[in-house]
Order: structure tokens, then sequence, then C-alpha cells
């Protein structure tokens, strides 16, 4: 059995929602392992909401067996 570490690049859209009066945004998370799915995802936005874009690399620990 040998181990080995890869490295993989996640992305993150986070698109901010109010739904109250009281200012606070609710944050809803939308996870994508293909940046071309999320630039979509960004897309599609109506470019009045407030959104992040966050990259997240990882490494992820691959045991074949």
């Amino acid at each position: 059995c040998s181990l080995y570490n890869s490295l993989m690049t996640t992305y993150t859209v986070a698109v901010a929602s109010y739904a109250c009066d009281d200012g606070i945004a609710e944050w809803i998370r939308y996870n994508f392992t293909d940046i071309g799915d999320a630039q979509d995802c960004i897309d599609q936005l109506d470019g009045y909401e407030e959104y992040e874009f966050i990259v997240h690399d990882v490494t992820v620990n691959d045991i074949p067996f």
C-alpha cells in the first residue's frame, strides 16, 4: 500500500441573500470542482447580487486498494 498526496482545487461561489430587513446577509454557497461550472454560476447572477468567489487548494490523500 502506498500513500501519496495530490492537490485538488475546489471553487466556491457564495451568494448573499437578504431575507430580513436587518441588513445581515445569509450566504448560500455553491461548491464546484470545475472552474468553468463556477464561472457559469457567476454568469447566471443578475448583476445586482453580491457574491464572493473563493478558491480552495486542498491536499487529498489517495490510498489505492
